[in-house]
């Protein structure tokens, strides 16, 4: 294969965009879903909205306590339903699966994010290739800022914010996420 669309959401989008910085000439486009950025700047505390601040804090109590389960739901409540969302929101077939999934990477203790230093950040302004960034409208505030940012930083990428889901809008609404990967490629 001479050059492909890359379609990446959150830490898949960091690799994306890795891809395309180091080898552009094999990236035709890309589809970023509320993509992770390599050499970003730090988020800031006052960037971040109190729903998403007070998650993080009952995260990182249920992480010390080594309370899997207590792990598995806030996540799946931050990243599935949208911090600033009701608990619940999403329908319970999607929830069952977003549980299981996420308990697999919990109880594997798979890291977040690749250990890659491609500093993708300072290198967004040298694509020159077809790029769509799209985030959940109910995804936490400083995800939906830094997908506005890649999009503004990318030469002629074009944002797109995805009614009615937040961070996994794929398993929320396939038919919304299919949609716009069909009008591209």
């Amino acid at each position: 294969m001479e050059s492909t669309w890359l379609v990446g959401s959150s830490a898949g989008g960091k690799l994306a965009l890795e891809a395309a910085v180091e080898v552009p000439h094999r990236v035709k486009g890309l589809i970023l879903i509320a993509p992770a950025v390599g050499g970003a700047p730090p988020t800031r505390d006052e960037d971040v909205d109190p729903e998403t601040q007070t998650i993080d804090e009952l995260l990182t109590r249920a992480d010390e306590r080594g309370d899997l389960d207590e792990l598995n739901r806030l996540e799946v409540r931050l990243w599935l339903d949208g911090p600033r969302e009701r608990e619940g929101r999403v329908s319970t077939s999607v929830r069952d699966l977003v549980f299981a999934m996420n308990k697999v990477a919990l109880v594997n203790n798979v890291p977040e994010s690749s250990d890659s230093d491609v500093d993708t950040w300072s290198r967004l302004g040298e694509l020159s290739i077809p790029a769509i960034v799209a985030c959940g409208e109910f995804d936490a505030l400083h995800v939906i800022r830094r997908s506005e940012v890649v999009a503004g930083l990318i030469p002629g990428a074009t944002y797109v914010s995805l009614e009615g889901v937040a961070h996994l809008p794929y398993l929320e609404n396939p038919s919304q996420s299919g949609a716009i990967i069909r009008s591209s490629i």
